[in-house]
């Protein structure tokens, strides 16, 4: 496993993280506590030292898990503070409508709890808005007072799919260790929009979603093998489904690949992007884990690389 840097900070990364919303019960199937830490604890022997979360993952049954097995293992944990309300790209929201000062020490104050820490390593905004970019002051100098305190190590935003604005004209951004952003061989718009700011200011790019919930990994063969409750049997329904099925496997004729091969190619072509340092993937078996960590030693051409740029498809929510 390869470890990188987490942009201007000390912190070192592996290049895979261990997203955990899938395995918290809401994909349907919630996963026990002696499941979970057997995947952790797989991931972990496997050089995986990068765990990502969320109060909202289960209600924070994945934090306090996460909080029992840090114990034992020195690992990068990455959570987040949600608004009080998730703001929708077609309205204008005003941040404090979801975000204030007492509301993230709060917030902070559970999770550190259930994490049992004094500090997190990674903390950020779990929902961001394009229009705070101007406004946002206030909140991001208060995420750099709790760092310079030492309840936090780095700070970072998370981006919301499909949002098609940059970061250029955000008040203090120099302030921003990390971004999480939607990045995958059809959500390109980081790659015009942040990725070559995020690398002139040395911030690092945490690339969510680079196998598009499944479809890049061949899940939506076996859709109906979901357990009820699986987000992917509503997302990929229809017409979403058929085309989104048309592309991929025009994506392996075009690469001359197999369907087996396209979750390594995806995954290279995030960590190829520049300022990219991780992808974070959702892992629900060991055989998932282990076949994750492999596809990372998967030899492409950087002519290959270059034409998962082509690939772009603009699908929406």
């Amino acid at each position: 496993m390869d470890y990188v840097k987490l942009g201007k900070t000390g912190i070192k990364i592996s290049r895979i993280g261990f997203g955990t919303w899938g395995i918290s019960g809401d994909w349907g199937r919630k996963f026990s506590k002696k499941e979970i830490l057997c995947l952790f604890n797989v991931a972990f022997e496997l050089g995986i030292n990068f765990f990502d979360t969320a109060p909202v993952y289960g209600n924070g049954y994945v934090e306090e898990i996460l909080g029992e097995f840090s114990k034992n293992h020195k690992i990068i944990i990455a959570t987040k503070i949600p608004g009080k309300r998730k703001p929708s790209l077609e309205q204008s929201v005003n941040i404090d409508e979801c975000y204030n000062t007492s509301y993230i020490n709060t917030v902070l104050s559970k999770s550190l709890q259930r994490l049992n820490r004094k500090y997190v390593d990674l903390l950020m905004l779990h929902n961001w808005h394009p229009q705070w970019n101007k406004t946002a002051c206030r909140i991001l100098q208060h995420l750099n007072k709790l760092k310079m305190e030492g309840k936090i190590r780095a700070m970072g935003i998370s981006l919301p799919a499909w949002m098609n604005k940059g970061l250029d004209d955000l008040t203090h951004l120099a302030l921003l260790d990390f971004v999480m952003v939607p990045l995958n061989l059809f959500q390109q718009w980081a790659r015009y929009y942040l990725l070559s700011t995020a690398q002139k200011k040395n911030i690092a790019i945490l690339a969510r979603s680079p196998l598009d919930h499944g479809s890049l990994a061949g899940v939506l063969h076996r859709l109906e093998s979901l357990p009820n409750g699986d987000i992917r049997k509503r997302k990929f329904q229809g017409k979403t489904l058929f085309e989104t099925q048309r592309r991929v496997t025009e994506i392996c004729k075009k690469l001359r690949i197999d369907l087996k091969k396209l979750p390594a190619y995806a995954l290279q072509f995030c960590l190829a992007q520049p300022a990219v340092v991780s992808v974070i993937v959702g892992m629900r078996s060991e055989q998932v884990i282990r076949d994750n960590i492999k596809n990372l030693k998967i030899n492409f051409t950087k002519d290959q690389i270059a034409l998962g740029e082509t690939f772009e498809w603009n699908r929406g929510q």
